[in-house]
């Protein structure tokens, strides 16, 4: 017997990582859902079905069982991805930054080599100078200009080897490669640039950095990408020990690469990335019928992008919080729904809220807009937030 189950998954938790997408498995049809949006799966019937939770390329994922027989609630968490040798990978926030040195590379397949500021440490090795190739990647052994990309670990060249975008690339004379040091010693960077490289035989450009950190860090941006091959359809992005045996592919020929998100590689033993926060605004505010209100933070003294982990901890006291709709508004009035409309006739929302606000500057006014779109009155109000950037 078929039974119409609305909202089947009214509050899901994925903990610690972003870019969130929940797949029902039903036969061929799928559904997908953002953390705290409720999936309404209609006309499934009764039974025991798979739910999976995807997080993009630098966590794993998880697959639960639901039983269908009313609202459910399923809890993920999922782990980071790593390596062999420990390395793992987090998303952050765009901060593209220029070269300001051009380093004599242009044409096909050519090879230049750069010195390093700084002993680098990678897969155990330390290293003092990199060899850059036109084709989007460096490594630390000899040049190596491969154009066909391949997937990694591969013991072909290049080895000991940071993949920002392999591919088969060209430096024409619109294009140029840039270096550039930063910061005082022991947390210096040093930036490798390929500015504007044409694709041979194919049209698009590309903009793609190497930031190489003192720690051992690494870090990947991107900026002017327009469609699925500028994304990485045709690419390899990730790190590479130097026997080509154990390597963390972020990517290969898919479209995963974006103009508002970094890719950081952090080696065995790296601290968590630096939070902002947290912020809290303690002072109540009556939820009206049918009326958005806001309660506001005003962040200052904190520099950057904010995490692809920010965490939204909210405190709101209702008698119905499935007539609530619960939104993250930041500064560039950007909106991030946390709750819309789950719970039934549950009261009191009490939770974190994990979002990925990597595309937003920290410093400004963020707010808790919360509606009540039920046809009948209820009482409530917004308790207390926090806000971890």
């Amino acid at each position: 017997m078929r039974k119409p189950v609305a909202q089947v998954l009214r509050d899901v938790d994925v903990v610690g990582v972003t870019h969130q997408r929940l797949d029902v498995g039903w036969g061929d049809n799928y559904w997908q859902s953002l953390p705290g949006q409720a999936i309404d799966v209609s006309g499934v019937p009764n039974g025991t079905y798979q739910v999976t939770a995807t997080a993009g390329q630098c966590t794993g994922s998880q697959t639960l069982p639901l039983t269908v027989d009313g609202p459910e609630t399923l809890n993920f968490s999922l782990a980071a991805r790593s390596d062999s040798f420990g390395y793992t990978c987090a998303i952050e926030g765009a901060g593209y930054v220029q070269g300001t040195t051009a380093v004599p590379l242009t044409g096909d397949d050519a090879s230049a080599t750069v010195a390093l500021p700084f002993a680098f440490p990678f897969y155990g090795t330390n290293y003092s100078q990199a060899f850059v190739s036109s084709n989007g990647n460096l490594n630390f052994l000899g040049a190596a200009t491969a154009f066909s990309n391949t997937t990694i670990p591969s013991p072909g060249t290049p080895n000991a080897a940071v993949y920002a975008f392999w591919d088969d690339l060209l430096l024409d004379a619109s294009s140029g490669v840039f270096t550039g040091t930063a910061g005082t010693a022991p947390n210096r960077s040093f930036l490798v640039e390929w500015r504007n490289a044409a694709f041979f035989g194919a049209t698009g450009r590309i903009d793609a950095e190497i930031e190489l950190y003192e720690s051992g860090q690494v870090a990947l941006r991107y900026r002017n990408l327009d469609g699925a091959v500028e994304q990485g359809n045709s690419a390899t992005v990730g790190i590479e020990d130097a026997a080509g045996t154990v390597a963390l592919q972020y990517s290969a020929n898919t479209a995963s690469l974006s103009n508002d998100q970094s890719i950081r590689f952090l080696p065995p033993g790296s601290p968590p990335p630096p939070t902002c926060g947290p912020f809290t605004n303690g002072t109540d505010v009556a939820i009206p019928h049918q009326v958005a209100v806001f309660s506001p933070i005003n962040v200052s003294g904190c520099t950057g992008n904010a995490s692809a982990t920010s965490t939204v901890e909210v405190h709101i006291v209702h008698t119905a919080i499935g007539d609530l709709v619960v939104s993250l508004v930041a500064p560039d009035g950007s909106s991030y729904v946390l709750h819309n409309r789950s719970g039934g006739n549950q009261d009191n929302i009490n939770r974190t809220y994990t979002v990925n606000l990597s595309s937003e500057a920290r410093n400004g006014q963020w707010q808790l807009r919360v509606i009540d779109q039920a046809r009948r009155a209820q009482t409530g109000r917004i308790d207390s937030w926090t806000l971890t950037l």
